[in-house]
């Protein structure tokens, strides 16, 4: 039991990997609710005033989280809905970046785009990185490890 902690299911503005209309969608992911902002069951808190760019529409954050062993973009890509992808590249171990003009992650290094479902757009990666779920809930986004 989870005494205080509760885990809800749904949310209508997010689904589990992805916006609505994208490809990979899927059903909506359980969202945590929690009093105190500890991680609940494989859920981690990012709180919005920790990434104040994920506030608006288009922005994007790197989020490093070595505690959660976590290294991903998190971003906004349409009003109300969150994307949350590891940030290391499958070819060639660089780092992305989100592009917010066409809502992908571009790798710096050799190239490689990957959608905001973390499947691969333009080699010369051939393997997708890794989606997580993300979903809000007043001014925290938890994504779910």
């Amino acid at each position: 039991m989870i005494g205080r902690r509760r885990v809800l299911v749904g949310c209508a503005a997010c689904v589990a990997v992805g916006c609505a209309g994208q490809a990979g969608e899927s059903a909506a992911a359980p969202a945590p609710s929690c009093d105190d902002g500890a991680s609940v069951e494989g859920w981690v808190p990012l709180p919005l005033a920790d990434y104040p760019a994920l506030t608006k529409v288009g922005g994007w954050a790197e989020v490093d989280l070595p505690e959660h062993l976590l290294v991903v973009v998190v971003a906004q890509p349409e009003p109300g809905c969150f994307v949350a992808i590891w940030r290391v590249c499958t070819h060639g171990a660089c780092e992305v970046d989100w592009d917010p003009a066409s809502a992908t992650a571009v790798c710096p290094c050799h190239g490689s785009v990957f959608a905001a479902d973390g499947s691969v757009l333009v080699g010369p990666a051939t393997e997708p990185v890794r989606a997580f779920p993300v979903v809000r809930r007043g001014d925290v986004l938890w994504l779910q490890r």
